[in-house]
């Protein structure tokens, strides 16, 4: 009867019916162990030599691995942990080599570095996050709830964003202008390096701060440094011409290293002066000091003396400074528009 069925079949039915028999054959077989993996059976590893794969150290153990010649299997083995020597010496010095970075620091996070003594112990320290003077973007100063205007100057088609506070138009930003036919000495990117000077503007003494502002621009006098101070709500102080609260209204919003005690060094930037920290450069020994923690600003002459005055701010606090320093020191200039 079977027979009549199996020859009642199709072909098709006939070679679908042999495979589905060699499919639970094969399993069937493999099942009782009858089939096996390695082609073939009578196959004899040859090994090569054991390399380290994970040295052994003090602390953890190790491990090696060799590799068939013919087949390419691998196996592995463990590497004793390192004991005795100076392992066990309570006395032993150790002879760290150099840090080396394993995670760099950013503008979000703190990086790390490792060193490790010749007894292969590891010691890391914290890498300080990024800064800000190395995370500042040029152009990142300015306030977006501000309307700014802008200005071209024609001598070096340098745009400056420009902004009124009270009566008058002040430039948003630092100078940044080579006065021509002036000494070598008297205008300076901080450091030298012509990023700062696209980020903070340049620095001048006080004969080539005399002469950068651009036509229908000039240098601030002190009663206008006054009379902007006053409008942005500073509370002049009882000596000299400082202004307590100004500074954390004119500072920008970004650029300021922190204090020591880690609060934010930036200001709110109420009204757009945008005013950053670019340091200066000192008279007497071509020194750059401050960058990213104040900002110092030439004042127009009200007569002649061998010191000159200029205002400062700082990360530290919201005052607004007058003192009075040597003119051939590196300030910033902030022109106003005549």
């Amino acid at each position: 009867m079977n027979k009549v069925i199996f020859r009642s079949l199709s072909g098709v039915q006939r070679l679908s019916f042999f495979c589905t028999a060699a499919v639970v054959l094969s399993v069937f077989l493999l099942f009782m162990g009858c089939l096996d993996s390695d082609p073939d059976p009578d196959h004899t590893h040859t090994w090569g030599d054991w390399e380290e794969t994970t040295p052994a150290t003090c602390f953890a153990p190790g491990e090696e691995t060799r590799t068939c010649g013919s087949c390419d299997e691998t196996e592995t083995r463990p590497k004793d942990q390192l004991s005795g020597g100076a392992c066990d010496d309570p006395f032993h010095v150790h002879n760290y080599g150099e840090w080396e970075v394993v995670m760099p620091a950013t503008c979000f996070a703190a990086g790390q570095q490792k060193r490790t003594c010749s007894c292969d112990k590891d010691t890391t320290r914290t890498i300080q996050q990024l800064g800000a003077v190395e995370c500042f973007a040029a152009g990142s100063q300015f306030n977006s709830n501000v309307t700014y205007d802008s200005f071209t100057d024609a001598r070096n088609s340098q745009t400056y964003k420009t902004v009124k506070i009270g009566s008058l138009t002040w430039m948003a930003e630092n100078l940044n202008y080579v006065v021509p036919n002036s000494a070598a000495d008297s205008t300076w990117c901080y450091n030298n390096a012509d990023s700062n000077c696209v980020k903070y503007g340049r620095l001048y003494n006080f004969n080539a701060a005399e002469k950068a502002c651009p036509p229908d621009w000039r240098l601030p006098v002190r009663n206008e440094w006054n009379d902007l101070m006053v409008y942005v709500g500073g509370i002049k102080t009882a000596s000299g011409d400082n202004f307590d609260v100004a500074g954390g209204k004119l500072k920008s919003q970004t650029g300021w290293s922190n204090h020591l005690n880690g609060n934010s060094g930036n200001g709110t930037d109420d009204y757009g002066f945008s005013a950053l920290p670019g340091g200066f450069r000192v008279f007497n020994d071509g020194r750059f000091d401050n960058l990213g923690y104040r900002g110092y600003w030439w004042i127009a002459p009200t007569g002649f003396s061998a010191n000159q005055y200029y205002r400062d701010m700082r990360n530290i606090n919201d005052f607004v400074n007058d003192f009075d320093g040597n003119r051939n020191s590196g300030l910033s200039v902030r022109c106003v528009r005549n």
